[in-house]
């Protein structure tokens, strides 16, 4: 059989359809889409595949989330790289007092979901997204 891949997208309408598209694609972890206006893209009329991008954030969000609220270490091991990052893995499992396997299974889900990244000198630091689902857990006061 065929696989069939889903997406959500809004042609025309209203700002509130387009939320509405996101939070679809969000709930059903759908890919989300957003065409930009052909009137402001005149160069791409001809080619209107250009003129789509893709939200990955929205695929992302809810299994970030739920790494956060769900996963104890994840969500210390995350805290810790917001606040004391850029980190390496040594540190986490130290700051964990644990053993690299841990350190390794509590990062997986936070890596898998973009909320954080390694830097070029192979330490860890918080995505920009991770910072902002961290932040919607966590408001600051």
């Amino acid at each position: 059989g065929k696989k069939i891949e889903w997406h959500v997208g809004t042609a025309g309408g209203t700002n509130l359809m387009g939320i509405a598209s996101a939070m679809s694609a969000f709930t059903h972890r759908f890919s989300a889409f957003y065409t930009n206006p052909k009137s402001k893209y005149p160069e791409l009329a001809d080619t209107p595949g250009e003129l789509v991008i893709e939200l990955p954030m929205f695929a992302n969000l809810g299994p970030a989330f739920k790494s956060l609220t769900s996963k104890p270490r994840s969500l210390k091991i995350m805290r810790f790289i917001a606040r004391d990052g850029p980190v390496t893995v040594d540190a986490i499992t130290k700051m964990l007092n644990g053993s690299p396997q841990n350190t390794s299974k509590g990062m997986m889900p936070l890596k898998s979901n973009a909320l954080i990244t390694e830097s070029a000198m192979g330490h860890w630091v918080t995505t920009t997204f991770g910072r902002t689902v961290l932040a919607q857990i966590e408001p600051a006061e």
